[in-house]
């Protein structure tokens, strides 16, 4: 190995030490005078929010959070009534220590009480529900099929119940048919018999 080599080997490895550190540095805490800072930038993020959207569809700043690289998160009401509990959405940060406060992004993020389409799932596992759900409901269908098929096959002389039903409304009709035909009027005599 030649020392062009090492010292290559040895550059990488560096940079990958650094690297390893910048993804495993702790989060950065802000100072409460830090944020406060942050939050005095509400109209330099109400200007970045109007280069994508009216100003009229933004409303009060509702709230902040701060993220773990620095940056605090500026919320805004989104007075559109197709978005109601979302939040215009103001990351502000800086460069560095001494630079004035930025805008990195603003966007539209669902809020608390936003509605929103339920998580994404695959197609494949969508479509393996329903089936199952097909064939529980067809097997639930030929279930109820063969019971109302029993049901209608049940002889009624195996059923004393059953048979007694018929017998009893058949006496009920004659009970109720017997007045009406005895207080029926008589019928009519015969016009020649009276002249004779």
């Amino acid at each position: 190995m030649t020392s062009e080599d090492a010292d290559s080997t040895a550059s990488v490895a560096a940079e990958d030490a650094a690297t390893t550190q910048q993804e495993t540095a702790s989060p950065v805490r802000l100072t409460p005078e830090q944020v406060v800072e942050f939050l005095a930038a509400e109209p330099l993020a109400r200007a970045a929010l109007v280069q994508i959207t009216p100003a009229g569809t933004i409303g009060d700043l509702v709230g902040h959070e701060v993220t773990d690289s620095g940056a605090v998160l500026l919320k805004f009401a989104c007075l559109t009534h197709a978005y109601t509990g979302w939040l215009w959405t103001a990351a502000v940060a800086r460069a560095t220590p001494e630079d004035a406060p930025t805008v990195l992004e603003v966007e539209l993020l669902p809020g608390p009480d936003a509605l929103v389409s339920p998580p994404w799932r695959p197609w494949e596992e969508r479509y393996t529900e329903y089936l199952e759900h097909l064939e529980q409901t067809q097997k639930d269908e030929a279930a109820e099929d063969e019971s109302v098929d029993s049901e209608e096959s049940q002889d009624p002389a195996e059923d004393p119940e059953s048979a007694q039903e018929p017998a009893a409304a058949v006496s009920a009709v004659q009970e109720s048919a017997s007045p009406v035909t005895a207080a029926a009027d008589p019928a009519p005599e015969d016009p020649d018999s009276s002249t004779k």
